[in-house]
């Protein structure tokens, strides 16, 4: 028997914060890893000790070993955990680990091997009489087998990357002439992801919905079922929102699908956490997909809802499945436990992304699928034009800044997972994951209120993230109903664009602007704003009212201030006029008085003439417009393509003389684990590429240029 007194996370962000609170309750002190971009990151500072891994790339720091080991030992850890993604399901780490005298808190290194391939862990399955999806799995990774398969299973399939998940990898190919572009796309994400290319196909099920089974096993060899999470709500084929129990189980579907996880667990020896994932059709009939062979993004779900009582322990507590696997491997036995559910529980991912649209910027959609479960937007070859789209091109695209303002929801009956602080910097270099929010209610009804209040509480200001859209959709009939499946997000592209900010916004934003004109003025304008009316700026007629301009998406909006003391204004937006007194401005929080109603914001500025306002409207974004006429440089670049974050170039399609087509495929980056496409924004001929395949392009840097067709 083992006993853990310190523990190396050999992760980052929100999980490396999340297994700290269970060692802290545990006694365990830890020890976490970082690399150059995460010097000053929230999980960093948590921690008992922290070890330099490297440069900010993940293969230069979270996915080298030898450093991980050598941090381990330097700090004299007994144990490591490998939280999700990076090295969690790899095999070779874990037989490290082992040969180091460490603890692995996870499965064995030969179970990991099994069921990291989904073509093995699909054939174990099928050994076992657990029906799955039909496809194609073999050796032969040609594209003319992969063509004869495609047309025998039938149209659509799907594409999927044998060693990996979390969407990478993963396409869905409606007819033949898709086919080719994608396998070749499909290809190159795995081979970055997973290092490994290897494919499968399985027919796309009509309508699907998506159940997993939760299960921890002992070193004894009990296998335990932890209650079922529905992951339907996807994009880009990656889990959005979870909830536990599934609103769609029965007693006797329940009873099935755990027994055939738990039939899975014992057949392959498992020990720890784990997620034996399923997929149901429209009749509900299950089918395996794969095991997740480590604690999974969305445990926290699960845990809201599940009590556990051991003889040894005093009362109940809450399910911590973090201090459950701790405990299996310092050889707690699970006979010894017992648990009940109650009530429900809904986990929504909060992440750095773009849920609309971006001006400027013709972006293919990250995974190079259209959304979520749409077709290839590539087509029969390079330089095709992109194919039509229910969604924005490029929705949910991974955004990047620093928070300058970051206010967690409050209450007792939330749950909040978080790996950001104020003034983190959220880079290119790692998942776009931010905060995990969970709602619990004794009902259904009542988790979705809760969480729906919630999520308009939480205040990040400073990069733009997905908290209006998840409220949207949480707020949505259908969702409220329970009759969703894995293309919902897809079938409401209404969802998806960003309303125009009220006028309580442009107003809060229109004086914040004009009063930090004023600030920045210096001396004289300090002087000026002495005379009447106050708080103005240099100009032959002061009773003029100043125009302050916006934009937000592809709209501008402007308001006409015309200040009346201090702390008043006359404020017109459009043809409406406004009485507004700025009543208070403090942490960022402002109170305005509008025709005599209050409102409530808040607002940051970063520097850059872009104003973060939040309201109970939602987040907003308004770039300031500059009166003064944009510079020949500024001028000179209308038709270029900008990067729309740090990434490498992996791809360049074209070539300069080239005439292309409104929508064509351009180049193609990789950053934040996914690829990006950037677009033609109109018909027109290439006439400059300032960079090529392999080198890195800095957020904003002009990728190219092309000039109108005449």
């Amino acid at each position: 028997m083992c006993v853990i007194r310190k523990l190396l996370i050999a992760n980052r962000g929100e999980i490396a914060c999340r297994i700290m609170r269970t060692c802290r309750e545990m006694g365990i002190r830890t020890v976490a890893v970082y690399s150059d971009a995460d010097r000053d990151a929230l999980h960093v500072r948590q921690a008992d000790e922290a070890v330099h891994i490297g440069a900010a790339p993940a293969s230069e720091s979270y996915l080298r070993i030898d450093k991980i080991i050598d941090a381990a030992r330097r700090t004299s850890a007994d144990a490591v955990h490998p939280g999700y993604g990076f090295l969690a399901e790899n095999p070779a780490f874990a037989r490290a680990c082992a040969e180091a005298g460490l603890v692995f808190v996870g499965p064995p290194a030969d179970v990991i091997e099994k069921l990291g391939s989904k073509i093995e862990a699909k054939r174990i399955a099928q050994g076992l009489g657990i029906p799955v999806v039909p496809g194609y799995d073999g050796d032969d990774q040609s594209d003319a087998r992969f063509a004869e398969e495609a047309e025998r299973i039938g149209y659509p399939v799907m594409i999927k990357a044998s060693a990996g998940g979390g969407g990478k990898g993963m396409r869905e190919v409606h007819q033949v002439g898709e086919l080719l572009p994608a396998l070749a796309a499909a290809r190159r994400e795995a081979q970055a992801a997973f290092g490994d290319p290897t494919l499968l196909l399985e027919k796309r099920i009509s309508r699907p919905r998506h159940v997993e089974i939760q299960i921890m096993g002992d070193l004894f060899g009990s296998v335990m079922a932890i209650g079922e999470r529905e992951c339907s709500i996807q994009r880009r084929h990656q889990k959005l929102i979870e909830e536990a129990p599934s609103p769609i189980m029965t007693g006797d579907l329940r009873w099935r699908m755990s027994g055939a996880a738990i039939e899975l667990g014992k057949a392959v020896g498992y020990v720890n956490a784990g997620t034996v994932e399923f997929i149901l059709d429209a009749d509900k009939n299950f089918y395996f997909l794969e095991v997740n062979a480590r604690l999974q993004v969305e445990h926290p779900v699960t845990e809201a809802r599940f009590y556990f009582y051991h003889p040894e322990q005093p009362g109940e507590r809450q399910l911590d499945l973090v201090r459950l696997q701790l405990d299996v491997v310092q050889a707690a036995s699970l006979s010894d436990y017992d648990r009940y559910p109650a009530g429900h529980a809904v986990e929504v991912r909060i992440c750095a992304e773009d849920a609309g649209s971006m001006v400027g910027l013709r972006i293919g959609e990250p995974n190079q699928t259209d959304a979520i479960n749409g077709v290839p937007t590539e087509s029969s070859g390079v330089g095709t034009p992109l194919m039509a789209s229910a969604l924005p091109p490029n929705a949910f695209l991974p955004t990047t800044g620093k928070i300058l303002i970051w206010t967690p929801s409050t209450d007792s009956l939330r749950h909040i997972h978080a790996g950001i602080a104020q003034d983190s910097v959220i880079t290119a270099d790692y998942d776009s994951l931010l905060v995990k929010l969970v709602g619990f209610g004794l009902s259904r009804s009542e988790c979705i209120r809760e969480l729906y209040e919630a999520l308009g509480q939480m205040v990040i200001l400073g990069v733009r993230t997905n908290i209006d859209f998840l409220r949207r959709v949480i707020n949505h009939p259908e969702f409220i109903a329970g009759d969703y499946d894995t293309s919902f997000i897809e079938r409401h592209p209404e969802l998806l664009p960003y309303p125009p900010p009220p006028d309580d916004v442009v107003i809060a934003t229109g004086i914040a602007q004009l009063r930090r004109r004023i600030e920045r003025g210096g001396a004289v304008m300090a002087e000026m704003a002495a005379y009447q009316p106050p708080l103005t700026l240099f100009r032959n007629n002061p009773f003029r009212p100043h125009i302050e301009r916006f934009a937000a998406g592809d709209a501008e909006y402007a308001v006409e201030l015309t200040p009346l003391d201090a702390e008043t204004y006359n404020a017109k937006v459009g043809v409406t006029s406004h009485e507004v007194r700025w009543t208070t401005y403090q942490d960022g929080v402002v109170t305005l008085l509008v025709d005599g109603l209050s409102h409530k914001l808040t607002l940051a500025h970063d520097g850059d003439e872009t104003w973060w306002a939040h309201s109970e409207a939602g987040t907003f974004a308004l770039r300031w417009i500059d009166p003064l006429p944009a510079s020949e440089a500024q001028a000179a670049s209308a038709g270029s393509l900008r990067a729309p974050m740090p990434g490498n170039v992996i791809a360049v399609f074209v070539e300069v003389g080239q005439a292309v087509e409104n929508g064509e495929v351009l180049l193609v980056m990789e950053a934040m684990k996914m690829e990006h496409r950037i677009t033609a924004p109109h018909a027109g001929k290439v006439t400059t590429i300032h960079y090529e395949a392999g080198q890195f392009a800095p957020v904003g840097a002009v990728l190219l240029e092309v000039s109108p067709a005449s």
